[in-house]
């Protein structure tokens, strides 16, 4: 049996947000663009930054 903490389940909760809106929001891109999102939803989708920089 896995136990997490409240942090740790609540972030997972975020986390399965996230990625439901990312998806939902990309019929909207291929259709419109992106320039037609929200900036809130811009912030969602744009290219994640590369963590090994220094």
């Amino acid at each position: 049996m896995l136990v997490v903490g409240a942090e740790h389940y609540q972030l997972a909760e975020r986390m399965c947000e996230t990625i439901t809106r990312y998806t939902d929001q990309q019929d909207i891109i291929l259709l419109l663009g992106i320039e037609e999102l929200l900036m809130e939803h811009r912030l969602i989708i744009r290219p994640p930054a590369d963590c090994s920089a220094s």
